[in-house]
């Protein structure tokens, strides 16, 4: 793609030139940072005092406070920022009313926290240097997961990685990032850690045994191919990385993906079963749905089975992010998600067809989150990842990269010629 030829400012000239308020985010940005921390690699977890203590939403009452203080009317006038907003209130309006109230609820928490993290990341994420800390800790937080699960049985450290599938998800969306970051980096020791760390997450899809996961890696690397620029070498990456992929992987390995072909598999025959009676929830709620977090509390009305020869899937995910926005939300949630994603791809298409900001790399992470989008897309066919915070901090990180790049362009822009009868009475 072509960048605009209008020239940028110098590398630290963004960081000086921003007004004092922007300057003032310092502890806004340390308050994002710590959020996200507590979001994915969440210490609760794993460190046994720690166990149950409510640490990412204690986290949110700081930052929200900050991101009021701080919050810039333009950054809601953005789309993005609109149907996010559209999720809470709908949210908020059917707990009242759901089957199982106390899960609409922490679906209405869970999508009210990830409208705070968009707003954080749009809010404080204002200079390079903040967007370079920001991807370094997601990315930390993703490595480590997929090197935890190379030796514990493909399973990550902590809530959104402790399943097989859900660790191949997480692996495939940090993916992108790595490769792109990879080939834009300019100095050779990061690109070697990147590098690494694509290793790191390739081979924890694999180590996940996940057919969903490596459906997904297939998609993510034909995502990656449609959006480089520098086709060759990500071609050649991709290329390296399949070939270790055949050479290592045992045989058991590809004995397991071809399951997925078995039309008797119990776990392939279980979500068909699943997905049927979503589709039934659905239509005999097709505007508003069932309600969010709830069609696993409504399934088992929709069920017909002898209990002696299955088990019933009440209480259970439907395994799958397009049945769980049609049954949860209705026909009102399928418009905003799909929305929010023609959004989120429009903006990635329009940053990376954008000028460069020095230091900051916006055109990589642009199709960066493209792909990690498709990544989302295609992992959440097999997947109830609505409720997993990957999107919403794709969102986040789409906003804020605009944002560069918009205040980039005002920075470097030629200040507007005075008109002859503007100039003020007494001037020469």
């Amino acid at each position: 793609m072509i960048a605009a030829s209008s020239p940028t400012p110098a590398p630290g000239a963004l960081g000086a030139a921003v007004d004092p308020a922007l300057r003032a985010g310092g502890l806004g940005f340390a308050a994002t940072l710590l959020f996200v921390f507590f979001e994915y690699l969440r210490p609760q977890d794993w460190i046994g005092p720690l166990a149950e203590a409510p640490l990412h939403t204690l986290a949110a009452i700081p930052l929200l406070a900050l991101v009021l203080a701080a919050l810039r009317l333009h950054t809601l006038r953005d789309p993005l920022i609109w149907i996010a907003g559209g999720l809470v209130a709908f949210s908020a309006l059917w707990t009242p009313f759901a089957s199982n109230r106390f899960w609409a609820f922490e679906t209405f928490k869970f999508l009210a926290l990830a409208l705070l993290t968009i707003l954080a990341m749009a809010t404080f994420v204002d200079r390079p240097s903040r967007l370079r800390a920001l991807l370094a800790l997601l990315l930390v937080a993703f490595t480590v997961q997929g090197a935890w699960a190379l030796g514990h049985g493909g399973t990550g450290l902590t809530t959104h990685f402790g399943d097989e599938n859900d660790l191949a998800l997480g692996m495939n969306v940090a993916l992108p990032f790595t490769v792109f970051g990879a080939f834009a980096a300019r100095r050779l020791w990061p690109r070697a850690v990147l590098l690494a760390a694509s290793g790191v997450l390739g081979a924890a899809v694999v180590a996940s045994a996940s057919r969903g996961g490596i459906v997904a890696l297939g998609a993510t690397a034909l995502a990656m191919l449609g959006f480089a620029r520098r086709r060759v070498l990500i071609a050649g990456a991709l290329a390296a990385g399949a070939v270790a992929l055949i050479a290592l992987a045992p045989a058991d390995y590809w004995a397991d993906m071809n399951t997925m072909f078995d039309r008797q598999d119990a776990t392939r025959v279980e979500r068909i079963r699943s997905w049927e009676q979503a589709q039934a929830a659905w239509v005999d709620n097709p505007v508003f749905g069932v309600g969010p977090g709830n069609i696993p509390w409504v399934i088992a009305r929709y069920e017909s089975f002898d209990t002696r020869i299955t088990n019933s899937l009440g209480g259970r995910a439907v395994h799958s992010l397009y049945l769980t926005v049609l049954a949860e939300f209705g026909l009102v949630g399928v418009a905003l998600y799909g929305a929010a994603i023609a959004f989120l791809l429009a903006r990635c298409v329009a940053i990376a067809r954008g000028p460069e900001v020095p230091g900051a790399q916006v055109h990589a992470w642009a199709r960066a989150i493209a792909c990690s989008t498709v990544a989302w897309l295609v992992g959440g066919v097999f997947l109830s990842v609505l409720y997993y915070p990957h999107l919403y901090v794709l969102i986040g990180l789409a906003i804020a990269t605009h944002e560069l790049q918009q205040r980039a362009g005002a920075l470097a822009a030629p200040p507007p010629a005075r008109r002859p009868w503007a100039t003020p009475l007494g001037a020469s």
